[in-house]
């Protein structure tokens, strides 16, 4: 892995994990360490990825309410309000599907009604309001 700081290919795997088990590294020019997640949208979560992935597809296949979201994570030991699901499709769902700049709907094969629509799974899924 290179260093995202420095962009040095001289790093080494540290012995040590993050609170979440993920793997830690550190840049032998720089000196600064970093993790899997450093320069992802996903780095300053509390929670695993698949977590955060989980619950934002969960509210775009099958339009849960934000407060049935929060109950079924609860269950896999990870507890959030629901305040907190909307501002993860916020940051995660456009990232996933969304056209090039400069590049239609159309050309780009994603379906766009009121700008909060994205593609998944080969077929147009809006986003809930």
């Amino acid at each position: 892995m290179s260093c995202p700081y420095c962009a040095a290919p001289t790093t080494t795997e540290m012995r040590r994990r993050t609170t979440l088990g993920y793997r830690m590294f550190r840049c032998r020019a720089c000196r600064r360490t970093c993790n899997e997640r450093t320069g992802t949208p996903f780095n300053h979560l509390q929670v695993p990825t698949d977590v955060a992935v989980l619950v934002v597809l969960w509210r775009l296949q099958y339009k849960l309410s934000l407060r049935n979201v929060a109950e079924m994570v609860l269950t896999r030991g990870f507890s959030f309000t629901h305040e907190t699901a909307p501002a993860w499709e916020e940051r995660f769902a456009p990232a996933a599907h969304c056209a090039p700049e400069g590049q239609t709907a159309r050309q780009s094969g994603t379906h766009v009604a009121r700008g909060r629509d994205v593609r998944q799974g080969g077929r147009a899924v809006a986003l809930p309001v």
